[in-house]
């Protein structure tokens, strides 16, 4: 994964919104999807959040992180899956929140104001959560008009690589289930 270099100078909300759309444009070119279906959003607690939007209905569904800005520290809120799947930084504190039965509700991940890598912490957020974001099936569609082509090629032919993501054909495809065409596997 390339590294990405980030001026950590000016502290406001403003240039951390620079700084993630920085990671937005670098993460969305990599992997070839639209940023259109990325959202930066400011937020009451002076900072940020970081959506991925709904391929379909394009409003936002999946917050990858939450950024605030103290005078001492940055908080950066993410999900469990995050903390098992993304190393943390050494200059990163964790805290992990559980409620009275012992369930994960949040996760917290605290960086001095002149860490060093944070910004790249965020990018390897992003980077996963874009790489394995899915939808609910409420929220896909069974095929699009490609499906004889995609068979026959036994892959997803859609350049759209966001609305890709919530093709359920494709998953089949995947799985080696061929439902039409000349490599049709099942019945």
């Amino acid at each position: 994964m390339n590294q990405m270099t980030f001026s950590e100078c000016d502290n406001t909300v403003l240039d951390m919104k620079e700084q993630i759309g920085r990671i937005v444009d670098a993460v969305c070119s990599e992997q070839q999807i639209n940023p259109e279906y990325i959202s930066v959003v400011e937020n009451k607690e002076n900072g940020i959040s970081l959506w991925i939007k709904d391929p379909i209905k394009l409003k936002l569904s999946y917050m990858v992180f939450n950024i605030t800005k103290a005078k001492t520290k940055y908080d950066v809120t993410i999900k469990k899956k995050e903390v098992d799947n993304v190393s943390v930084p050494e200059d990163g504190e964790l805290k992990i929140y559980k409620d009275k039965i012992g369930s994960v509700t949040k996760c917290t991940v605290r960086f001095s104001l002149d860490s060093n890598s944070m910004y790249t912490y965020l990018r390897n957020i992003f980077d996963y959560d874009l790489k394995n974001y899915e939808t609910s099936p409420d929220d896909s569609y069974g095929c699009c008009h490609l499906y004889k082509e995609c068979s026959d090629s036994k892959k997803c032919l859609k350049e759209d690589k966001m609305s890709a993501k919530v093709c359920q054909y494709r998953k089949n495809l995947e799985q080696g289930r061929i439902f039409y065409g000349k490599n049709r596997n099942i019945d």
